[in-house]
């Protein structure tokens, strides 16, 4: 397949350099594919949401009953003691930091 001229004239873009200066020790925040199937729990709460019409953006932070849940889970199984204010919830570390 030949290219037009032009796109060979296009220059690297910023995020692809940065990437390609990076250091090897670096943390790669890149797209994560997990090797696992989507738990049959999680597919229906999904499908659930999507009927009642749950499709908005939410709060940056996350929702907020999740927070609490995430909050509530930790105090009971992992003996940690975090506020639901202090826990994030989001669709990647990219989008966390």
């Amino acid at each position: 397949m030949r290219f037009s001229s032009l796109v060979e004239k296009i220059d690297i873009s910023g995020i692809r350099k940065m990437f390609e200066a990076s250091s090897e020790d670096a943390i790669n925040l890149g797209l994560g594919e997990p090797d696992f199937d989507t738990p049959e729990n999680v597919k229906r709460a999904a499908i659930e949401a999507i009927e009642k019409g749950f499709t908005k953006y939410t709060h940056n932070a996350g929702i907020r009953e999740l927070r609490e849940a995430i909050s509530e889970k930790f105090r009971k199984e992992n003996k940690l003691d975090y506020s639901p204010d202090e826990i994030l919830v989001t669709s990647g570390a990219s989008e966390a930091l």
